[in-house]
């Protein structure tokens, strides 16, 4: 009952927000459909707030599509959160395949241009094999680029893993 009654009152107050900012929120919505990426990330971020994880990844991922960074972390995590949601993988293995690939998409794209936390997830992605073909140096040589941009977690796995990076 108590948990259902902080959910009332989270979803009251993020309704608020929204009222009181209803002004601006319709403006970001309408700088972002006429393709102004900081306002679509915006956008994105806002209806992550919200709850809104569907409305969240169309706007994310359009902010990707421009080559936003942020947009494609976020755009990067939901896909990776609606494959791994036993609703979508309901609707069949096309559907996440498809979510799997994007996902991997952006978090190469980050990776690439030397987002450390993208490489820590991408080799660890790489080192599982779940969601692309397993290939453990790739995962390594990945988590070790991250190591050296001072990614603890990656830090973690290397000395758990006595690997080491040249």
């Amino acid at each position: 009952m108590l948990q259902a009654i902080r959910w009332c009152i989270g979803l009251f107050a993020v309704c608020f927000a929204l009222a009181a900012h209803a002004g601006a929120l319709e403006e970001i919505t309408q700088s972002a459909e006429h393709g102004d990426v900081e306002a679509q990330a915006k956008l994105g971020f806002i209806y992550i707030k919200a709850k809104d994880l569907p409305n969240a990844f169309k706007w994310c991922r359009k902010a990707a599509e421009q080559g936003d960074k942020g947009g494609m972390l976020c755009a990067a995590k939901l896909a990776f959160h609606f494959a791994d949601d036993t609703g979508v993988m309901k609707s069949g293995a096309d559907a996440v395949a498809s979510l799997n690939a994007e996902g991997i998409k952006w978090y190469r794209k980050l990776a690439e241009n030397g987002d450390a936390e993208a490489q820590f997830t991408l080799g660890g992605e790489y080192i599982l094999g779940k969601r692309v073909k397993q290939d453990l140096a790739e995962g390594i040589t990945l988590i070790c680029k991250a190591k050296k941009q001072g990614n603890k977690d990656a830090e973690k796995v290397i000395q758990k893993s006595k690997a080491t990076c040249s």
